[in-house]
């Protein structure tokens, strides 16, 4: 829904609910991404 209208979506580890990653301060690359998910 939000990605497919091109917004950057996060996702809050503690309350499972979709954030906005800018306003949040988070600005991690799609590796570092991709490496955390994958060590899981």
């Amino acid at each position: 829904a939000e990605h497919d209208q091109g917004n950057v979506v996060g996702l809050n580890h503690h309350t499972g609910e979709p954030i906005d990653p800018q306003i949040e301060g988070i600005f991690d690359n799609y590796s570092v991404k991709r490496q955390i998910v994958n060590s899981g």
